[in-house]
């Protein structure tokens, strides 16, 4: 009989608790779980996303490989358009702007790789963007711009070729000692076994020898 009270009585609290918190408990348990399924269909979504971007992208370059500029173009806006902050988009975008480049339409450039120096998440993707918009700043003859732009890139991976450019605008504003001490720092920096290496040494070596 005492059993069957104390039983009695856990029932009792078990109902006068459950009565108090159990909606509440409920409540949070039916949360987590609505909050947890959102989160994988979030998660499925953008490999699906993924995954199309990344199709898409490999038209573009088969595109370009089949020298067939007009779908290279479909491809790249259909990106740029459909998953703006993809790095996919970003990628598209400097294969527009280097398009541009070549047929001589470098404010539509300069556009494009500004773009990507504002949107890209990728500290690689805004200083190739960075590289490439005070390259063509030089190309516009505007060497005092392209130095300003230089100091906007922060990855330290890109030192040299930010040194190199430096150097190049330097040599624009007839300053051959800044130039020479950029190229000097950037050869200082740049291993023996890169490609550009030859043409950076060459750049010091004119100076010199116009010294």
């Amino acid at each position: 009989m005492a059993l069957d009270m104390e039983e009695k009585l856990q029932v009792d609290q078990l109902k006068t608790w459950f009565k108090t918190y159990g909606k509440g408990v409920l409540l949070s348990i039916f949360l987590v779980v609505v909050i947890f399924l959102s989160w994988q269909r979030y998660q499925q979504m953008q490999e699906r996303a993924i995954a199309h971007a990344s199709l898409h992208y490999e038209h573009l370059l088969d595109a370009m490989a089949a020298n067939d500029p007009v779908t290279a173009q479909q491809s790249a806006h259909y990106l740029i358009e459909r998953y703006p902050h993809s790095t996919y988009a970003k990628l598209a975008t400097l294969l527009l702007a280097r398009n541009a480049i070549a047929n001589g339409a470098y404010p539509e450039a300069m556009e494009k790789l500004k773009w990507v120096m504002q949107q890209a998440s990728s500290p690689t993707l805004q200083a190739i963007a960075g590289l490439r918009y005070a390259r063509l700043q030089l190309t516009m003859k505007q060497p005092e711009a392209a130095l300003t732009s230089l100091q906007t890139i922060a990855s330290a991976d890109y030192l040299a070729p930010i040194l190199e450019i430096k150097g190049d605008a330097f040599m624009a504003l007839h300053n051959e000692s800044a130039a020479k001490q950029a190229y000097q720092n950037a050869l200082d920096i740049l291993p023996v076994s890169a490609m550009n290496r030859s043409l950076l040494q060459m750049k010091y070596n004119n100076i010199a020898i116009d010294a």
